[in-house]
């Protein structure tokens, strides 16, 4: 083999490795990323709203708080974080009801819905986020707690801001 085509090579080597580190591959909280925004609904003592912003590569933080009038101090909801571990994403939440936060981990993820479960919770034990053809995302929360120990669903419907 020649001089050129040793330097042809060892050009297509290096571009052949440099392609593939620029393309890796979607995480799934890449897949997660339609997240990212501002959302707002309206409750029944104001504007509810739900933000996230991507801190890193492996990390969304989320914010949950309360507008009771225009102009109005935000009251801080719930403090959120999805971030990937060892190849699981977990969604953190942490309420003042619950003096640690609590983890829930991604058990489905499909399109633009994605689930995430904690089976040793009280309430919720799954929540639930699902970005509809009309733009509004819908979250629900899930859990025991219904009459006679059925199942309890609650469900909030957010439009992007």
């Amino acid at each position: 083999m020649g001089n050129i085509s040793k330097a042809v090579l060892s050009c297509l080597t290096v571009l052949t490795f440099a392609g593939a580190a620029a393309a890796e591959p979607e995480t799934k909280l890449d897949q997660l990323a339609w997240l990212i925004g501002n959302w707002k609904r309206d409750g029944r003592r104001g504007a509810i709203h739900e933000s996230w912003t991507r801190l890193g590569d492996r990390v969304l933080e989320g914010r949950s708080y309360r507008t009771d009038e225009p102009g109005a101090a935000a009251v801080p909801l719930e403090d959120l974080l999805l971030t990937e571990m060892g190849g699981e994403v977990f969604y953190i939440s942490k309420v003042s009801e619950n003096r640690y936060p609590v983890p829930f981990r991604l058990v489905a993820l499909e399109g633009r819905s994605a689930v995430f479960e904690n089976p040793e919770h009280d309430f919720p034990q799954r929540i639930s986020y699902e970005l509809r053809g009309d733009g509004t995302l819908l979250a629900a929360i899930e859990g025991p707690g219904g009459a006679n120990g059925a199942p309890r669903r609650i469900e909030f419907r957010f439009v992007r801001q």
